[in-house]
């Protein structure tokens, strides 16, 4: 029997070990583990929650939720406009994959990732989103709204917050949810006429999270009917402003820690056309469409936030066609744009490449509108404490009592190798067979050694912050989980 660990590592034979969780999980800091997890796809994240008790307290664990948002990709809500009681649900497209020549594997790659049933019918409104959090409202064919809601769709909690006595018959109201990053708190701001008629002033109200009040705002801006999507930058939600001929002459904008309103200059070059709001990279973008004079659009990026003069033209995208209305909703990896054409279809233009493709994606067809959104686990029962908080569909599995059985082990198999692999990739070894020599043998006793090596390469400061001081029996915001040693018998293989 050839004793030699390398050669043994490149054998045929599949190396197997048994490990318990006194001899692993719970060895490991909480901090890498939390890594790890943060870095899968959400519907795996949602999954894992059942693989044990300490890996569903992990990633309940507020600091989680922190460091997930900070890395989450941006996935796009599409809901299909429709009298048909069973689109009462949105769609939550997740986009992997990269360009290939002209073909797009990210084309290829948007799948259907679950359905979230909203506590309404199918005529609600999704006002916007902040931190993976939706703000709906349901609207009456008089224009009146019952109560608005919050609700996070990952998780399937929402709450319900009560409009202030007489609000019903107020006109053109939208509402906007935001996060004050000092006070860390959510609030919705509410905008309305009082009253009909040119002589109408608007008005505006704030709800903090948690408060369960409304407080006025005395001095509103003139407010467009209707608060862009995605266009939460700095602190602050934006949306367009128009004079007296309808026309855009410059942006609204609502900061959410001051409570004050302000207006931002449009860029220089700006004629008469259709404009859209959105975010590219940080930045507040704005998108011009002339069909008038040609078919081409230019989105323009604030680079710095409130110097008008740091308006930057980043793109120019031309022969779109004078039937065609696109806006832009995603902008991706190597100058890619997703945008959606005339809420029919979506389109991915290659901003290098000049190139345009449509796409399709399943169970959206037919007329919708779709916001970028950011999935995330921020938990209404920390954000709205002091509100009553619902499930918007019933758990899965009763998780405060799973046991793992036999037909559970294929599963605890798959999501550690998982957690294998990604240990690969922070590592970044010259050899990785050595490194998985090193994983299965004593991955639990390197840290001391190889811990700050592995803190070197987190990019997250907020990750770096919390493994500086982590230790193998480190505590999470809340009371550790007890330790089951009969519950987590997992079966590692080497690939």
């Amino acid at each position: 029997m050839d004793d030699n660990p390398r050669k043994s590592a490149s054998s045929s034979q599949i190396p197997i070990v048994i490990a318990s969780s006194e001899c692993l999980m719970n060895k490991l800091p909480s901090c890498l583990i939390m890594d790890i997890l943060s870095r899968l796809p959400i519907k795996t994240i949602l999954n894992c929650r059942c693989v044990c008790k300490t890996w569903l307290h992990y990633i309940s664990d507020s600091f989680f939720a922190k460091l997930h948002l900070e890395r989450s990709p941006t996935s796009l809500l599409v809901k299909t406009i429709s009298n048909n009681p069973e689109s009462r649900s949105v769609q939550l497209v997740q986009i992997t994959g990269k360009p290939v020549g002209l073909r797009f594997r990210v084309v290829e790659e948007m799948k259907f990732v679950q359905e979230i049933n909203l506590p309404y019918n199918n005529d609600f409104l999704i006002q916007n989103s902040c931190n993976g959090l939706l703000c709906i409202s349901k609207t009456f064919q008089d224009g009146s709204h019952d109560d608005i809601y919050l609700c996070n769709p990952i998780l399937g909690e929402y709450i319900s917050i009560p409009l202030a006595a007489g609000q019903g018959k107020w006109h053109k109201r939208r509402f906007s949810l935001g996060y004050s990053a000092i006070t860390k708190e959510y609030k919705v701001v509410h905008t309305f006429y009082s009253k009909k008629g040119p002589d109408s002033q608007p008005e505006a109200e704030i709800y903090t999270i948690g408060t369960g009040k409304w407080r006025s705002i005395h001095k509103a801006l003139h407010i467009l009917d209707i608060f862009m999507f995605d266009s939460f930058v700095c602190g602050s939600i934006h949306w367009e402003l128009r004079g007296e001929d309808n026309c855009v002459n410059s942006i609204g904008s609502f900061n959410f820690e001051n409570e004050q309103f302000s207006q931002l200059s449009l860029p220089p070059r700006y004629d008469e056309g259709d404009v859209t709001l959105t975010v590219f990279e940080g930045c507040l973008a704005v998108s011009f469409f002339n069909t008038c004079c040609d078919t081409q659009f230019e989105i323009w990026v604030m680079k710095e936030y409130g110097n008008k003069q740091s308006w930057t033209k980043q793109f120019t995208i031309k022969n779109l066609g004078f039937e065609n209305h696109y806006e832009p909703l995603i902008f991706l990896h190597n100058g890619l744009i997703l945008m959606m054409d005339n809420h029919e279809c979506f389109v991915i233009y290659d901003t290098r490449r000049k190139f345009m493709k449509v796409i399709r994606i399943c169970q959206t067809q037919g007329s919708k509108y779709a916001i970028a959104y950011k999935p995330s686990f921020v938990s209404l029962k920390d954000v709205g404490k002091g509100e009553q908080l619902k499930m918007s569909r019933e758990e899965q599995f009763p998780l405060e009592v799973l046991v793992l059985q036999e037909y559970n082990q294929k599963r605890v198999h798959v999501y550690l190798l998982t957690f294998w692999n990604s240990c690969v990739k922070i590592f970044s070894p010259s050899s990785s067979q050595r490194l998985h020599l090193l994983l299965i043998t004593g991955i639990l006793t390197i840290w001391s050694h190889a811990g700050s090596k592995l803190v070197e390469k987190m990019t997250s400061p907020l990750l770096k912050d919390r493994a500086y001081n982590c230790t193998s029996h480190d505590q999470l915001s809340e009371s550790t989980p007890p330790q089951h040693s009969a519950e987590f018998l997992p079966v590692i293989a080497s690939s």
